[in-house]
């Protein structure tokens, strides 16, 4: 009798214990020593779009920085297109997902800036979700880019 008691209690352990596991994050991202920084484009001209890949080359961070002085304010029609797909990319993130990330949208050194970055996906389908709405961007960036010329944006990966 004792040692089914002891199998009882030995199984229920072994039971929470799963179940706690499948509360922690599903992927932490695995960022490189040697990330780029924004601050080596502050005196740039034209915008910089930088996608970030970690060690295991999981998209997880993008800045978009810079002006593009395509045209006046107000019909500069680049910067109008790189702001709707960035800002749409950070609005559908928060609106269609369950991803827990960070975004800051301000102006750094006299600039337009945003910045948004995931450290942890708790599940497999949140950094699908995650990766889709974001190199969504990125295709749409990359055709401007294209379109354009890199003097007005440049596109830029980090692996």
């Amino acid at each position: 009798m004792k040692n089914l008691k002891f199998l009882v209690i030995s199984v229920i352990i072994v039971l929470v214990l799963v179940s706690c596991n499948q509360n922690k994050p599903q992927y932490c991202v695995q960022v490189k020593e040697n990330e780029l920084n924004i601050v080596d484009y502050k005196d740039s001209e034209g915008v910089k779009a930088i996608f970030f890949y970690d060690k295991n080359k999981i998209l997880y961070k993008f800045i978009v920085y810079g002006s593009t002085d395509y045209g006046e304010y107000g019909e500069d029609i680049i910067a109008s297109a790189i702001s709707a797909l960035s800002i749409n990319t950070v609005n559908s993130i928060s609106e269609y997902t369950s991803v827990k990330f960070e975004n800051q949208s301000s102006e750094l050194y006299g600039k337009p800036y945003l910045d948004c970055c995931v450290n942890t996906f708790e599940s497999n389908e949140e950094k699908d979700q995650y990766i889709l709405l974001v190199k969504s961007l990125l295709l749409g960036l990359t055709s401007i880019e294209e379109e354009y010329g890199s003097e007005y944006l440049e596109v830029i990966e980090v692996y």
